[in-house]
């Protein structure tokens, strides 16, 4: 266990606790507890986030973005999160919800490589999602980016956002 010293405020214990390498809730995290609605029959962009400059800045740190939503329609939707300079977010997970009106989730884990790549871990209900992939361009760490939650266009169905959470994980000093 680390010492640390005097710390007497929160934000000199924030700063500890990562210089060790402990995970912490990103200001990016988004919880709500009415949501923010997508439209039916609507392609969109449901709830855009900021990730701020250097969240990720060396090998070894990653962030875990996961998203809880409510479909609000039986007939199948598609969640996606994105995450990346603004218009060309890189799609880093999505879920197609089939059961009805009910809750979903879909996460992915984005490990840094370098300033433009990461390696991205896509996790679905039980299994790794077909967006998994080695050394994906198309990030900037070194500058803010959108985490986007978009919704397919689907006949009287869309999605209610309740939650994106933004966990960072830094590499250990």
């Amino acid at each position: 266990m680390a010492n640390f010293g005097t710390i007497n405020t929160a934000t000199a214990l924030k700063t500890a606790i990562v210089a060790e390498g402990a995970h912490t809730s990103n200001a990016a995290t988004y919880v709500s507890g009415t949501g923010t609605a997508g439209t039916a029959n609507t392609a969109m962009t449901v709830k855009t986030q900021t990730l701020a400059a250097n969240t990720l800045t060396q090998l070894g740190d990653r962030v875990r973005i996961r998203v809880y939503f409510f479909a609000a329609g039986a007939a199948p939707i598609t969640a996606a999160g994105k995450v990346g300079p603004a218009g060309s977010e890189v799609t880093c997970c999505d879920v197609t919800h089939t059961g009805g009106t009910a809750s979903g989730l879909v996460e992915t884990w984005m490990h840094y490589i370098d300033n433009t790549h990461a390696n991205i871990i896509e996790q679905e209900v039980g299994a790794l999602g077909a967006i998994t992939a080695i050394n994906v361009a198309g990030f900037t760490w070194n500058a803010s980016q959108n985490v986007i939650v978009t919704q397919s266009a689907t006949a009287a169905n869309y999605i209610t956002v309740y939650g994106i959470f933004v966990d960072v994980f830094p590499k250990a000093v």
